[in-house]
């Protein structure tokens, strides 16, 4: 007698669908522990996500192009084909699996991000991790830090070269400004083994589209999901330096954008070229200025008249180069997009750049009191 075989139906969740959601509950749970425990947070952030992010960018750097800016570019095609390929699914089960598979896939770039760079905006801040005093930010602090870093600028300019229009221009390739920048990083971790950097091999990433980005102006992205830092290379050669070292912190554990960009400064001034360490005094000189000409517009006015013709020519060039290249409406777009992401992941949002200030303050005056 011939007995029917049991058809065995495949469960509404597939296997991997299961493992994935659940390791995004455990991301979660660690974000919601680093959030309310900053010793969590720190340990997390220098031990597991220190592997993760490695693991990410040893897997990425023999790329030669951005993965994180190809799933971008073929990001319309993709929820395209996740269209197409719902809709060919037939009954309730099916549906159920391919939306909890997707669902479950989309879930590694929360669990990616959490492991990254989640936690790290929840860990101890880089001024209490180096025991930099907090100082009373106002004109006299802001004019003493701005002279200094003119003086600084001004010490490097003999072995810059300057083009006609008054831009810097740099006379190093990409990578040779990439692999200088990993041996200033690695000065930093000897001179500063409390900032718990832990440095590592890796490249940044040219980014092809950086015409575009310019319009939005963006310098520069880590994308946490593949573990690279992308950098625009349209922008002026002086911030180009600057902005990959700090993608490069990003990429290092460093979350915070104002933290990014002092941790970024102490790299490039340990950095054997002139021309990296110009673009660390040159960008940390604008942050200030800016910060003083809205404290104290004469007292800016009158350390800026005595700035050398060739700092004055450089920050003419970058502004003709802003107005010929700005656009308002991605301008905005941008800017709302980056202001929420900021917000959501605990900081003050976009004015969190402007608070490298404060650091680049503290830093130099704790030094003048030593």
């Amino acid at each position: 007698m011939k007995k029917n075989k049991k058809i065995r139906k495949k469960p509404f969740v597939p296997l991997f669908a299961k493992i994935l959601l659940s390791i995004a509950f455990i991301s979660f749970a660690i974000l919601f522990i680093a959030a309310r425990n900053e010793a969590f947070a720190e340990w997390m952030t220098s031990n597991v996500g220190f592997y993760v992010r490695r693991a990410f960018a040893f897997l990425s750097t023999p790329i030669p192009f951005s993965l994180g800016e190809m799933l971008v570019v073929l990001a319309p095609i993709i929820i395209i084909l996740i269209i197409v390929l719902a809709a060919k699914r037939k009954g309730a089960r099916a549906k159920i699996r391919f939306l909890s598979g997707l669902l479950a896939i989309l879930s590694l770039f929360y669990s990616s991000y959490v492991f990254t760079l989640g936690v790290g905006y929840q860990r101890t801040g880089v001024a209490s991790r180096l025991d930099i005093p907090s100082v009373e930010i106002n004109k006299d602090s802001l004019s003493n830090t701005l002279v200094i870093l003119k003086e600084e600028c001004e010490k490097l300019l003999d072995d810059v070269k300057f083009s006609e229009s008054g831009s810097s221009v740099s006379d190093m390739s990409f990578d040779e400004i990439g692999d200088d920048i990993l041996a200033g990083y690695e000065r930093l971790e000897r001179d500063y083994p409390e900032l718990n950097i832990k440095t590592f091999d890796s490249k940044a990433k040219q980014v092809y589209l950086s015409k575009v980005m310019t319009s939005f102006e963006i310098s520069g992205v880590y994308t946490f999901f593949t573990g690279e830092a992308n950098v625009n290379v349209y922008y002026p050669d002086y911030g180009m330096p600057f902005t990959m070292a700090h993608e490069l912190a990003h990429q290092r554990g460093i979350a915070r954008e104002d933290e990014a960009n002092f941790i970024a400064f102490l790299a490039c001034i340990r950095a054997e070229s002139v021309y990296i360490r110009y673009s660390a005094y040159m960008n940390m000189f604008e942050y200030v200025a800016s910060a003083l000409s809205k404290t104290d517009k004469n007292a800016f006015k009158e350390i800026y008249a005595g700035a050398d013709p060739r700092i004055k020519g450089e920050i003419s060039a970058f502004n003709k180069f802003y107005d010929e290249h700005k656009n308002e409406l991605m301008s905005k777009i941008s800017d709302f997009m980056n202001d929420n992401y900021l917000k959501a992941s605990g900081t003050e949002g976009i004015i969190s750049y402007g608070l490298v200030v404060k650091l680049c303050v503290a830093y130099y005056s704790d030094i003048a009191s030593k």
